[in-house]
């Protein structure tokens, strides 16, 4: 089986149609109510053979402040800010996950 291929032009319309899914719900911004969360260590992050047993405590509003700073003019953004980008989206999918009927 081929190795799936991530391509970033498609991975940006996507993200941008998610986006606007959120912003056509209503949503125009999104409280950090919740500070802390769990981090698996990249080391320990991929594979399945083993369970993670080292977690790291990272901070919400620290990511953020980490990313923000990108809208102002002439700063240049770093690869890693991908992953405090990542943890804010998927804490907006926890957030504002629809709930399951029921």
């Amino acid at each position: 089986m081929a190795t799936p291929v991530v391509n970033i032009e498609d991975l940006r319309r996507i993200v941008n149609r998610l986006l606007d899914r959120v912003e056509a719900s209503g949503t125009v911004k999104v409280p950090l109510y919740d500070t802390f969360y769990w981090d698996v260590p990249e080391e320990e992050r991929y594979g399945s053979d083993e369970r993670p047993t080292d977690l790291d405590v990272r901070s919400l509003h620290d990511d953020w402040d980490c990313i923000r700073f990108l809208l102002e003019e002439g700063e240049e953004p770093i690869i890693d800010q991908l992953g405090e980008l990542a943890t804010l989206l998927r804490y907006l999918a926890d957030k504002l996950r629809e709930p399951e009927d029921g």
